[in-house]
């Protein structure tokens, strides 16, 4: 009934009209109802529309063979009919709460790979952004410092204590920079 409900559907409508064939007069209520009822949940929940319905006719119709047949049955147990019908409906309502559970947890799942793509990017940016940051931080005093030791190399001739003033603040700004 689990791995082919529609089968087994189709063999307990034709089980139930052939076990009766002998007489019309054996007690197999106690076997077959049960039965049907689990193969029609079993097919409710597990196969499509079409064949569902189907297998839901030919289980009727196996259990209104043994309505009319079984001894023990007698007018009350119409019912059975409707429950049958019940059980397929339950069946279907599973079938459909599965689909959307298996739905939801796939929408689960994407989310949380954007969320780690976006987290991902984030760091991305930040990285660049503090990248960018600190090469204009480190270019002003470093173009300071050049132009300073430029100022200082053409007096190093000239006037020597000037530029010893000038590469001493090189070194100072060099150091802060750091």
């Amino acid at each position: 009934r689990r791995s082919a409900p529609f089968a087994a559907a189709a063999a307990l409508a034709a089980g139930v009209v052939v076990s009766g064939i002998p007489t019309f007069d054996q007690s197999r209520c106690g076997v077959a109802i049960p039965a049907a009822l689990l193969i029609l949940f079993s097919l409710a929940a597990r196969r499509g529309l079409r064949q569902a319905l189907g297998g839901l006719a030919l289980v009727l119709a196996g259990v209104v063979a043994v309505l009319l047949t079984d001894p023990l049955l007698d007018a009350d147990a119409l019912f059975i009919l409707p429950l049958c019908a019940g059980v397929w409906w339950t069946g279907r309502l599973v079938r459909s709460r599965n689909r959307v559970a298996a739905e939801l947890a796939e929408h689960s799942q994407r989310l949380a790979r954007t969320r780690e793509e976006r987290a991902s990017l984030a760091v991305e940016h930040d990285r660049a952004t503090i990248a960018a940051g600190l090469e204009s931080a480190a270019r002003r005093p470093l173009r300071a410092m050049v132009e300073l030791a430029d100022a200082g190399g053409t007096d190093v001739d000239e006037r020597p204590e000037h530029a010893r003033e000038t590469f001493a603040s090189i070194e100072r700004r060099g150091r802060e920079s750091l």
